[in-house]
């Protein structure tokens, strides 16, 4: 009897996982620093220290959600959300959670333990979505703020519990930027509504606004990559302001 596609893939990829990724090409700093001692209780912002945290959250697009982070087809074509920087909980993995459970909070939670399949609508408390723009972001607080208040009700105090909301965004948005399409006032507005929904629905949450690396600067370091030229050829829809092979778009990217 045949194994049904689903199965006999899965264990496919279950063989590439064990073999995976025990070697980074890039070396991990080690976080030695001292854990602190447990800090008094917080009644406002200004008083925040890491100790503090007792939830890690995310929102963005497939950087948050970690897409292809590690390795190359086909064991690549998932998403490693327990690797991703600011909400990976894999042990070892140099992340955000990570730092704050062994130096300054044993109790946080929220962190992504395990993959994901492509375009999952948010897992644990990670609620990126692969190919996200700025405008879809909306949907992510709601997710938070459902997982919060029902998977995560006996762990977390929705009210009195501060939260850590790492806000990474903007990258396919600017992908399509020399079409024309979103302009910096769009993101903008679209940016500070959501913002404003963050503020407006989750209570004692710091919220980790990072900014978009210069997205026209993977061009030029993919070019020294036979992989990522390759999937360029192939795949011009991922990044089409990039992929185009004109240098005036990806200018008018560098600019946004």
């Amino acid at each position: 009897e045949r194994m049904a596609p689903l199965p006999c893939f899965a264990l496919i990829l279950s063989a590439f996982f064990i073999a995976r990724i025990d070697a980074c090409p890039h070396t991990i700093p080690t976080w030695d620093c001292d854990p602190l001692p447990a800090p008094p209780e917080a009644f406002h912002v200004t008083q925040l220290r890491p100790g503090n945290i007792k939830a890690v959250l995310a929102m963005g697009d497939s950087i948050s959600a970690g897409f292809a982070m590690i390795g190359y087809p086909p064991v690549d074509l998932v998403e490693y959300r327990d690797y991703v920087y600011s909400i990976g909980g894999a042990k070892g993995a140099f992340t955000l959670p990570n730092i704050l459970k062994e130096h300054y909070n044993a109790n946080v939670v929220g962190s992504a333990s395990s993959w994901t399949w492509p375009l999952t609508k948010g897992a644990w408390l990670d609620a990126g979505v692969s190919m996200a723009k700025v405008q879809d972001t909306h949907a992510q607080v709601d997710y938070l703020v459902n997982e919060m208040k029902t998977t995560y009700k006996d762990e977390i105090n929705f009210e009195n519990d501060w939260k850590l909301l790492t806000f990474f965004i903007g990258a396919n948005n600017i992908c399509v930027s020399c079409k024309g399409r979103y302009p910096p006032s769009y993101f903008e507005k679209e940016l500070d509504q959501v913002l404003s929904e963050i503020e407006e629905k989750i209570p004692r949450v710091f919220v980790n606004l990072v900014s978009i690396f210069n997205i026209s600067g993977v061009w030029n370091a993919g070019q020294t990559k036979e992989y990522c030229k390759i999937l360029w050829e192939v795949d011009t829809s991922e990044c089409p302001c990039l992929t185009t092979g004109h240098t005036s778009d990806r200018n008018i990217m560098g600019m946004i």
